[in-house]
């Protein structure tokens, strides 16, 4: 953590500022917090502590008290549980009618509270629109115990959802999705996940609701009739129990560390003897987020292979991680069909799935010690005891942490912290495992390491995974089986090699290995291109159009005393890259063409910057303009 010193300077304040700065807030908070606060308790005191405490011994002011509390005991419940479902609905949820819940939610802050009592009167006094039924049922509402209950609930219930509704945003739903995955049922997740992230806008929002329905005056005046003993609550009598100010006190704020907390972003469990065949069968996915809007899955159809590492590879926004959020169970298609082991799961509930899910922000449980992260799952699905610290030493020892059980998520590296999140997924010994992104917020040495840890993992599990990235490295590293997207479609399926040799489409070509394209036309039943001429696909007319993808390190180059079957170009740029060169090429077409080699094949060709040399296309890949799959 940097010294305060250089927190003073990057934040550029002078000393005299800071001074005055603080000295206003203090000023501030002395003169209308503390000065009436110590007001109240003069005045309250005024006759002496004998006074007051015969004053609050009155009937009348007993009466109050026990209306007050009894108020408060009603309304502070009710809206902490309305106000933590609200919230949920609203930060977890998009529907019809969302923002005007909101506006609703609201609706308290923007009505005096002397008009919101008046509303009730109309509304169930004796000459009000449900009056008459209320008087046949011998029901009083207005200037009776009900009616100030009502007011204070509706004055009150907009302080626990909004306290609430913030963190939950913020902290986003992966750690619910998580504990759903791991076979947590709604409540486990709630009690264990949800409320412990929340408990301090929770418990902010309680004392805000407490605060208010304890002091409510407009609304609770209004309907309450004044009453001397009946409906005469505290915040509503004249004499010295209403200078108490019991809310007074509660202005200054808890503090809010529950988004800090939820930002702190070969072992005999796993091993594969007598697991059956889990392949998994994707058929005709689509899944639209906006009616009419375009399908962010369309028509998604693969199967990944038994034992294996199936990637599903493609650029930002290809439904990589839809595809895989609807195998877990954490989103529900509009059509098509998802089968593990043979048995269809697209309606089976995330919990049921028994699948393993390791999120891209690992979504570990910041509350929780590491050893209770990876217990979780097991502790959901009632593992006796003694088993559940079996099976979490044995794979702290798998993912190498043994040492750091105690440790909060908080205090490891962002690859111990992708570590545990492999080791909670694994304890329920799934059937199948699900990455999306894993090792996309790691630095390169570190994606590396775990790569490879990866594949010595696999090597020990045989699970059958799916992996979502969009590292064209990564993919064929790590994987038997690779699945190309591209908007929300299957692009081509096949082993890595076979995708790089023998690219079906334009895109396929063109994303693995970052190849230029040029264009061309077919001339004499070959692609003439930039003075050269390719085999061309079956079908090809004279005049058709075409496009030719050719990767950096598949271009070869020569001085100019090369092949006739070469082309000349320019080198307009040459770049060093540790043991690569890379080259900008510039052929007579105007086109260019990136080219790749290694720093001792450049040192043999002698190329330099503004010559010219011989440009070798014969393993570009060539595609009609009008090709589909």
């Amino acid at each position: 953590m940097a010294p305060r010193s250089f927190s003073r300077r990057a934040v550029g304040e002078s000393t005299p500022a800071r001074l005055v700065l603080v000295g206003t807030a203090l000023a501030f908070l002395a003169l209308f917090v503390a000065l009436p606060v110590a007001a109240v308790f003069v005045q309250a005191f005024d006759h002496g502590v004998a006074a007051y405490f015969a004053a609050i011994r009155e009937p009348d002011a007993l009466a109050a008290i026990r209306l007050t509390l009894l108020t408060a005991a009603i309304a502070v419940p009710l809206n902490t549980v309305f106000g933590v479902a609200a919230a949920w609905l609203m930060s977890r949820y998009d529907f019809p009618g969302r923002n005007l819940l909101v506006t609703l939610v609201d609706l308290p802050f923007s009505v005096s509270p002397v008009i919101s009592g008046l509303i009730f009167i109309l509304v169930f006094g004796a000459q009000g629109v449900l009056g008459g039924v209320l008087t046949q049922l011998g029901v009083k509402v207005v200037f009776a115990v009900p009616g100030i209950v009502l007011a204070t609930t509706f004055v009150t219930f907009p302080f626990v959802a909004r306290e609430v509704l913030p963190l939950m945003e913020s902290q986003g739903s992966a750690p619910e999705e998580a504990a759903l995955t791991l076979g947590a049922s709604g409540w486990r997740t709630f009690f264990k996940v949800t409320l412990p992230r929340i408990r301090s806008g929770l418990l902010y929002g309680v004392v805000l609701c407490n605060a208010r329905a304890m002091g409510e005056f407009g609304a609770v005046s209004v309907v309450s009739g004044h009453i001397r003993g009946e409906t005469n609550a505290a915040s509503s009598r004249g004499d010295s129990l209403q200078r108490i100010s019991l809310h007074s006190g509660l202005r200054g704020r808890l503090a809010a560390d529950a988004a800090s907390a939820g930002d702190a972003g070969g072992a005999s469990s796993v091993r594969r003897s007598g697991r059956a065949s889990m392949s998994v069968v994707v058929d005709g996915l689509c899944r639209r987020f906006q009616r009419g809007g375009p399908p962010a899955v369309g028509n998604v159809s693969f199967s990944a292979p038994d034992g294996a590492i199936t990637t599903l590879l493609g650029p930002s926004g290809s439904g990589k991680t839809t595809v895989l959020r609807i195998v877990a169970g954490l989103e529900v298609p509009d059509a098509g069909s998802v089968c593990v082991d043979g048995r269809d799961c697209t309606r089976v509930p995330v919990r049921e799935r028994r699948v393993g899910f390791v999120f891209q922000g690992y979504a570990l449980f910041p509350h929780m010690s590491v050893r209770e992260n990876v217990a979780f799952g097991l502790e959901a699905r009632r593992v006796a005891r003694g088993e559940t610290r079996r099976r979490v030493d044995e794979l702290l020892s798998l993912v190498q942490l043994g040492e750091f059980g105690d440790r909060r998520p908080s205090q490891l590296s962002g690859g111990q912290q992708q570590r545990i999140a492999f080791a909670r997924a694994l304890a329920t010994e799934p059937r199948v495992l699900l990455l999306d992104e894993p090792f996309g917020a790691l630095d390169a040495r570190v994606r590396v390491e775990l790569r490879e840890w990866l594949l010595r993992l696999h090597e020990k599990t045989h699970l059958t995974t799916l992996l979502v990235t969009h590292d064209q490295d990564e993919a064929p590293e790590v994987s038997q089986h690779v699945v190309v997207m591209h908007e929300g479609r299957v692009q081509q399926a096949g082993a890595p090699q076979e995708l790089y040799d023998r690219p079906a489409t334009p895109f396929v070509a063109s994303f693995l290995g970052g190849a230029s394209a040029l264009q061309g036309r077919v001339e004499g039943g070959r692609a003439a291109v930039a003075g050269l001429h390719l085999a061309v696909p079956a079908g090809a007319r004279d005049g058709d159009s075409f496009r030719v993808f050719v990767r950096p390190r598949d271009v070869r180059i020569a001085p100019t005393t090369g092949p006739s079957r070469a082309t000349n170009g320019l080198v307009e740029r040459l770049l060093r890259i540790g043991g690569m060169a890379r080259l900008d090429v510039r052929l007579p077409s105007g086109e260019a063409v990136a080219v790749e080699v290694s720093q001792i094949e450049l040192e043999r060709l002698d190329v330099h910057e503004g010559e010219q040399v011989n440009v070798d296309l014969a393993a570009a890949k060539v595609f009609l303009e009008d090709y589909e799959i």
